[in-house]
């Protein structure tokens, strides 16, 4: 009897891992406001936290450097941001504070 409810459990474990509810979140819309700076999004958050966002390759940023920019697209897990078509908007340029987080982040 205990051999069967140990198998059942083992079973059941097993199941729970491989179902769909896997340890990655899926990917989820979002629309993110940051700073452009060395041809990368950072974002700020907890008033201290410089953010960084991995686009594709196949993103040029360089045009907006030292802008604030928002984006709107999917987030997957590994911080990976995937822009929906045309949707970056300028918002003005970078702040002092904030470009001083974003070098004190890419300093570490």
């Amino acid at each position: 009897m205990k051999k069967g409810i140990c198998i059942v459990m083992v079973f059941v474990f097993c199941w729970l891992l491989t179902g769909d509810k896997g340890w990655a979140s899926k990917p989820v819309d979002r629309k993110s406001q940051g700073c452009v700076m060395n041809g990368k999004v950072y974002s700020i958050y907890n008033a201290g936290t410089a953010y960084r966002y991995k686009l594709p390759q196949s993103f040029n940023l360089k045009p907006y450097e030292g802008k604030k920019v928002e984006l709107e697209g999917r987030l997957s897990p590994g911080d990976r941001f995937i822009p929906k078509g045309k949707t970056l908007r300028v918002l003005g340029p970078c702040d002092r504070a904030t470009i001083k987080l974003i070098r004190k982040s890419e300093a570490k």
